[in-house]
């Protein structure tokens, strides 16, 4: 009962938060869009990793082929990843606003760069777990 009362709040949680970002444009900030980064790949973590990891509890052994085992820790593997890099590109950003006040901020574009640069560097991160999982 506790496990599907968390699993609901983070999906609703995180699906409100990217509808947020999304349908508001002056919610289009560098800090909303770390953190609609940070609400998808918590979304991915509670979509993937909760599931998988309550059958793997609950049965013992994995129930699914190895094509599944694979996928499911790269998804896994990826979206803790992306969320840990995300959290210290928040903190990065926040720490220059307050130590450089006056120095030039982190543009739109160069925010979602980061954000593209966080995700190559979670699939790459865990491209080589993923072909070894069986």
């Amino acid at each position: 009962l506790a496990y599907t009362f968390i699993f609901l709040m983070c999906v609703v949680g995180n699906i409100l938060v990217c509808f947020v970002v999304v349908k508001n444009r002056q919610m289009r900030t560098v800090t909303n869009m770390f953190l609609l980064n940070l609400a998808i790949s918590d979304l991915l973590v509670g979509i993937f990793c909760m599931p998988t990891t309550l059958v793997d509890n609950l049965i013992t052994g994995w129930p699914f082929d190895n094509t599944m085992c694979k996928m499911s820790g790269l998804v896994q593997g990826m979206s803790v990843s992306a969320s840990v890099f995300t959290l210290v590109a928040i903190a990065v950003e926040r720490f220059r606003c307050i130590v450089h006040p006056f120095r030039q901020k982190l543009t739109l574009r160069k925010a979602l760069l980061t954000i593209a640069i966080i995700w190559v560097l979670a699939l790459l991160i865990m491209c080589p777990a993923a072909i070894t999982l069986t």
